[in-house]
Order: structure tokens, then sequence, then C-alpha cells
């Protein structure tokens, strides 16, 4: 064959990779947007969460919440939830819409997945470890855990990319 052949191939195998969009392992800005979060049964409460990068890290915040007042049945029916359930008395009072529950998070490039981090569950003011994990375009996979030595204890959940978010 002649050398020409392998010069047009290989330049031809070099502009095909350069149109391969990047995936989570080479972009850690892919899970910047607005994600929805997993409910367990269709009734459930879910909410909208923005992911956001500051200063080289990632954070997150409730932004909308599909049950922002608290139930009939609740003491404070028909008041815009809070973050009431917060071990810190003097943080009980904030209002869930606009919480930062997650902070912390480094890319990791070896694995393409988001850890460092931590997650707040206002449904029980705690914080937990977390690892985010980017299942597909439109999908993460959050996995929160308390670590016993070297076993780490949790639950994972699947949120997905909010329609109509271009981020």
């Amino acid at each position: 064959m002649k050398p020409e052949f392998f010069a047009i191939l290989a330049a031809a195998a070099m502009a095909a990779s350069a149109a391969v969009p990047a995936t989570a392992a080479d972009d850690p800005d892919a899970i910047v947007g607005i994600w929805e979060t997993e409910q367990k049964e269709p009734d459930d409460p879910y909410s909208h969460v923005e992911i956001f990068e500051r200063e080289g890290r990632y954070a997150g915040r409730i932004i909308w919440l599909s049950q922002p007042l608290y139930d009939e049945d609740d003491p404070e029916a028909g008041k815009p939830r809070r973050d009431r359930e917060n071990s810190d008395e003097e943080l009980r009072d904030r209002p869930i819409v606009g919480l930062e529950i997650m902070h912390g998070f480094r890319f990791d490039e070896d694995d393409g997945n988001w850890v460092d981090g931590r997650i707040y569950d206002p449904e029980n003011g705690k914080e937990y470890r977390c690892k985010v994990t980017r299942k597909a375009a439109d999908s993460l996979e959050i996995y929160g855990y308390v670590k016993l030595g070297f076993i780490k204890m949790g639950r994972s959940t699947i949120w997905k990319r909010v329609a109509g978010d271009d981020t």
C-alpha cells in the first residue's frame, strides 16, 4: 500500500474522533443543569435541583418543589416547607426552596465521576458523603452513604435532566 493511503486514513480517523461529542469522562461540566429528583411512588413529592460550578467544585440547590406547602394534615398546613428537621435549631426556619443541599464535589478525571461531595437530606436533617455518576446524557446516579471503616453503606437514586434544560 502507498504511504499516501495511510496518511489519508490517519487524517480521516483524526477528523472522526474530533467530531465525537464530549462524554462525562472528559467533561466536568456535564453535571451542570437542572435535575428532577426520583419519586419512589407516583404521588411522592419531588424537586428540581440546580447543579452549578463554584470555584472549581460543584454544588446544588433546590429550586422547585412539587409540593411547596405543608399538607393539610400537618400542623403547619398551607405554609411553605422549611428545613425544620435540621439538627441545628437556628437553621430550621430556612425555606426548602433555595436550600443548598449539595456541595464540595470535584470531578475525578480517572473514573469520570464527581466525588468528595456531601449531600443534605432535608427530610431527616442529615448530611451524607456522596458520589455522582452520569448514567446517560439525561440521568445521574446519586449515591449518598456513610463510611463504617472500609465499608460504604448507603443508597442510590436516579435524577433526570429537566426537559428543556439545555445547559
